[in-house]
């Protein structure tokens, strides 16, 4: 007696009243549900004997759908499952949540018509009334599909929690997967944090690899799930590519204290390992100064450090998830060249610089004195582009290279309005020729 539930179960009234189901509407349903029941309890091996086997399941519903028209009188999962669809088209939405009722107390486990029911029911009766309605319907099922469609009645981080915890407790259940990445799109990607896109990544590869056939009913679906999920597999991909995410990167600063290494891999992360033998213990280089939450990304080397040596550098991601072990090969003084050179090339406006001496002009060239181990020597000369003067840099100090040392000034009586310099590089190459105003152009 439906007053009788009403009276005993406060919900039920709301219930009856927001799935928009008549008297005659549940005896019928109740009908039908009995018939399956008996069905099963007959055959005595579930809903396998019942369907036969998935395939021959999916055949039926293809072969309904080739059909069209509404199935007068079913009493088949598909059948309902067709009908619920037709009359959804149709636009006769009582039918279809009839007929979805109907399917749904099969308790089978394709995700796509439970999630098209829940979906039907949110869109007629609103959030909040179409999850009670539908937890009221589904009740004491705990199948993944089940739990999925609950968990697509909720909203914002409730949702992601519960499509979490349904992977979670059924990681094989692919269609949670697909829901749970559907949150991203391509253009998402380029923002995400790199464990985040590296988890998207794991997941739509699980589930482009895996076999959907037992979790979808209707193909077209599956087809439609996969073929989204390949797109975006190969959209996040690319961004991990192109954001280096987990590939170690490094620069290399040489000051008079000695080496600091600064390590990037495209993400923040929680800790960093590294050791300078694979047969020695690996060291932490400890919090962040200004976050205590992820890693110092230095590594610090003492300034006698001049051969080769190689550096094994690992480490943990915000998500908990441990790198492999990667290398740095370090040559300390092919790193200082280059360095050097680097800055040189950059700072090319600073090279030179004038003062008046007791009425003589000077010019000093100490910026690049103490970067002797980029730079060899340097050519210069007034007026003219000849660069018919030399001065030869001290040898590179490896040890102490910031030391300046050697002459670094010279008086000159400077007679036209520019000078010009170019750099020999210790690496053979050299810089392109660069004009200095001189005081007298000032």
């Amino acid at each position: 007696n439906t007053g009788l539930l009403a009276s005993i179960i406060p919900a039920v009234q709301k219930l009856q009243k927001s799935i928009g189901i008549i008297e005659q509407d549940i005896a019928q349903i109740k009908k039908k549900t009995a018939i399956i029941e008996k069905n099963l309890k007959e055959n005595n091996k579930g809903i396998k004997t019942v369907i036969r086997k998935i395939d021959d399941f999916k055949k039926g519903v293809e072969e309904l759908k080739d059909l069209g028209g509404i199935v007068k009188d079913p009493s088949t999962p598909a059948e309902y499952y067709h009908n619920a669809k037709l009359y959804e088209e149709r636009g006769d939405l009582s039918n279809a949540r009839s007929s979805y009722i109907l399917y749904a107390k099969t308790d089978l486990n394709f995700a796509d018509p439970i999630v098209e029911f829940a979906m039907l029911l949110r869109s007629v009766d609103g959030p909040d009334s179409a999850l009670e309605t539908f937890e009221f319907i589904t009740r004491g099922n705990r199948a993944p599909a089940t739990l999925l469609g609950t968990a697509m009645l909720k909203s914002g981080q409730k949702r992601k929690l519960q499509l979490r915890k349904i992977l979670a407790e059924a990681p094989d259940y692919l269609p949670v997967i697909y829901y749970i990445t559907r949150d991203y799109s391509s253009d998402d990607l380029s923002s995400l944090a790199g464990s985040e896109l590296k988890e998207i990544v794991r997941l739509l590869e699980t589930f482009t690899s895996g076999s959907l056939t037992d979790f979808y009913l209707d193909k077209s679906v599956e087809k439609e799930h996969m073929d989204n999920s390949i797109l975006l597999l190969s959209a996040a991909r690319k961004t991990l590519s192109r954001n280096k995410i987990g590939t170690l990167r490094y620069s290399a600063n040489r000051s008079n204290a000695g080496w600091t290494l600064s390590l990037n891999f495209g993400e923040e992360v929680k800790k960093i390992e590294y050791s300078f033998d694979e047969g020695t213990s690996f060291k932490e280089t400890g919090s962040a100064s200004w976050d205590r939450s992820i890693a110092s990304p230095m590594i610090n080397l003492p300034g006698d450090t001049i051969d080769p040596l190689d550096i094994l550098v690992r480490y943990v991601d915000i998500a908990g998830n441990i790198s492999e072990t990667q290398v740095i090969s370090f040559s300390p003084k092919e790193e200082l060249m280059n360095s050097q050179i680097d800055t040189l090339k950059r700072t090319s406006n600073i090279w030179i610089s004038f003062r008046d001496l007791n009425g003589d002009w000077i010019f000093n060239w100490s910026h690049i004195l103490i970067r002797r181990c980029g730079a060899e020597k340097f050519n210069y000369s007034y007026g003219e582009k000849d660069l018919t003067n030399t001065i030869s840099l001290p040898e590179c100090d490896y040890k102490n290279p910031m030391t300046v040392s050697g002459e670094m000034t010279k008086r000159d009586v400077v007679l036209d309005t520019h000078m010009y310099v170019q750099i020999t590089f210790r690496d053979g190459s050299k810089s392109d020729i660069v004009t200095f105003p001189t005081p007298a152009g000032i």
